[in-house]
């Protein structure tokens, strides 16, 4: 027969291991897309101080697969978020790519960081979709032109992945934005675990440039959307373990008090002896 013990074991560290890994693999599974409407919208944007406009499918921006992953932040589900092979957005990079042939890295980071700041405006999601948190694709963002620090970080970051630069998302407990490394650059950046490369905050919801934002004295995580799960991991592993060692040491002191109770049965002093 399980004792007491095991089974506030079982409930306290196994099952929510069992639900961290259901909940991994539900978040590093690709959901279906639905191809939707074929009507095409025009939307004028500028890059590199040259106008154009976009034909954007809306079936490509309407058919996103909706679910409670879309209230999770980048540490658990940013892999998703991250769309450089979306039509939306090779469509756009079919036009601004060009645009970019011959600068440097730094220019690059510097352009697209601008396009973004132009392209969208700052929303929150309780007035935009009636949630506290609703994270937007990429494509999405472009498209309806606004977005909160992460709907605005995850297209940034999609572009600088679509230019190949290296960029990291720096997620604070309140903010997310993005991290570049690219020579140059000078400013306010982070370094990444185990690595001496500096990410330059790029910061998409104001207007500054490549490392002159700052994140008002939080110290952010520094990782990439594929470690994005890793991150996930960790931070429910040490939940877990936390969990484990109240739930232990509370068996211990109950063991204890259990033995002195029977100690105090048993003495003779106890029976009257």
């Amino acid at each position: 027969m399980v004792s007491l013990g095991w089974k506030i074991f079982i409930a306290g560290a196994v099952i929510p291991c069992i639900v961290v890994i259901l909940v991994g693999a539900y978040l590093m599974t690709d959901l279906p897309k639905d191809d939707g409407d074929d009507a095409i919208v025009q939307k004028d944007f500028v890059f590199a101080d040259q106008d154009f406009t976009l034909d954007i499918r809306l079936g490509d921006v309407e058919g996103f697969p909706q679910g409670w992953f879309r209230t999770l932040g980048p540490e658990a589900n940013g892999k998703r978020f991250v769309t450089p092979d979306d039509p939306t957005i090779v469509k756009l990079w079919s036009v601004i790519g060009p645009m970019m042939g011959g600068m440097t890295d730094l220019e690059k980071a510097k352009s697209l960081l601008r396009f973004v700041q132009d392209a969208t405006y700052y929303e929150y999601d309780i007035y935009a979709f009636g949630m506290r948190d609703y994270v937007q694709y990429p494509a999405e963002t472009l498209y309806r032109g606004f977005g909160d620090c992460e709907d605005v970080s995850y297209l940034l970051y999609t572009l600088y992945a679509k230019a190949g630069l290296d960029a990291v998302i720096l997620s604070t407990s309140d903010h997310v934005s993005v991290g570049v490394n690219v020579e140059g650059a000078v400013g306010n950046g982070y370094k990444r675990l185990l690595s001496d490369d500096i990410y330059y905050i790029a910061e998409a919801t104001g207007s500054s440039s490549i490392g002159r934002a700052t994140l008002d004295g939080s110290v952010p995580w520094v990782f990439k959307p594929t470690d994005g799960f890793s991150v996930f991991l960790i931070t429910a592993g040490t939940a877990v373990i936390v969990l484990v060692s109240v739930l232990t040491l509370n068996m211990r002191n109950e063991g204890t008090a259990i033995q002195a109770r029977r100690a105090q049965e048993v003495s003779p002093d106890a029976q009257g002896l």
